[in-house]
């Protein structure tokens, strides 16, 4: 191995690794029209929005260029539902029919991520209220201390989140389930799952998309992340 694959293999930086449980949870494919697919893992701008939430913060620059690692402990299970969609028809009336209609939709139930959470090189409030990862820090900590608002949820609004722990904190408590499986999310340029990293919200032209591909991990309790596993959530 040569000094820049050694470069390569080597995260020195602090992070935080987190578990989070959500009941039910749909990550709507950006491309789904009138069937509502969902992604089988959080995406990482869901995953940033759900942080962001999590600590307070309303605005989404404010941490532009944090690193996260998402991954999952099962895979889910799926569910179809009939549900009112709204899409936008007719603006002048907002209560038109025009704007609902029954269409189909994945949802994923039993959902457990896994979030590793590093600083970045370019977090604009790492010298006024800390970083992104010593936020959640503090809010796992202190939760009073947090000064937030509505529920907290990891993507729709009524897919509100159970519980989030520090990893370690977890396995002390509950032990490591045999019966999970630790997926990792690896940016990877030919990877099979391409997922939004930094949406633009008025057109699709501005969203940042990540390629990854999945890597099995076989000791969760051994395995740390390494430079190349990290995705910077930036424009």
């Amino acid at each position: 191995m040569n000094d820049n694959d050694l470069e390569k293999a080597s995260f020195s930086g602090p992070f935080l690794a987190l578990r989070v449980h959500v009941p039910m949870a749909c990550f709507r494919d950006a491309y789904a029209r009138e069937y509502s697919q969902s992604y089988p893992f959080a995406p990482p701008s869901t995953v940033y929005g759900f942080l962001l939430s999590m600590v307070g913060e309303t605005d989404r620059l404010q941490h532009q260029s944090a690193r996260i690692i998402v991954g999952r402990f099962r895979a889910s299970q799926v569910s179809r539902v009939l549900r009112t969609n709204f899409r936008w028809k007719d603006m002048k009336d907002i209560t038109s029919a025009k704007n609902r209609s029954p269409d189909w939709q994945e949802l994923l139930t039993d959902v457990r991520v896994a979030v590793w959470l590093a600083d970045g090189d370019d977090e604009p409030a790492a010298s006024t209220h800390g970083t992104l990862r010593a936020r959640v820090k503090a809010a796992l900590e202190n939760p009073e201390g947090v000064d937030r608002f509505g529920g907290l949820s990891l993507g729709e609004s009524t897919h509100l989140v159970d519980a989030v722990w520090e990893m370690e904190r977890y396995r002390e408590g509950y032990g490591v389930d045999s019966s999970e499986r630790l997926d990792v999310l690896m940016p990877e340029n030919t990877g099979l799952f391409t997922l939004p990293v930094w949406p633009n919200h008025i057109g699709a032209s501005g969203t940042r998309w990540g390629t990854y591909e999945v890597q099995e991990v076989d000791d969760e309790t051994a395995w740390r992340p390494l430079a190349e596993c990290w995705t910077e959530v930036c424009p």
